[in-house]
């Protein structure tokens, strides 16, 4: 399974691409990137992280998945240390 953590949901992928994450993956599950406050600090992007990673865990976490992850990059770099 691939989980499609970003702003742009699998729908709006074009048809080349979404078969071939299909056909590598199995399946597509969007998980919708938060907003990220630009007036947020250090602590309150890694607490983000924090919460996101969790969900995903709860949701997913005995599943082998691998993640499309792209977004706001301070965010990005703080799942990148936790995924």
């Amino acid at each position: 399974m691939l989980i499609n953590l970003s702003n742009h949901p699998s729908v709006s992928w074009s048809k080349k691409q979404t078969n071939a994450a299909i056909n590598q993956f199995g399946k597509i599950v969007d998980f919708p990137f938060p907003k990220v406050d630009p007036e947020f600090g250090l602590d309150e992007v890694q607490d983000l992280a924090q919460k996101i990673f969790s969900q995903v865990l709860e949701k997913y976490g005995n599943q082998e998945v691998k993640i499309h992850l792209m977004g706001e990059l301070s965010l990005v770099y703080q799942l990148l240390l936790l995924f």
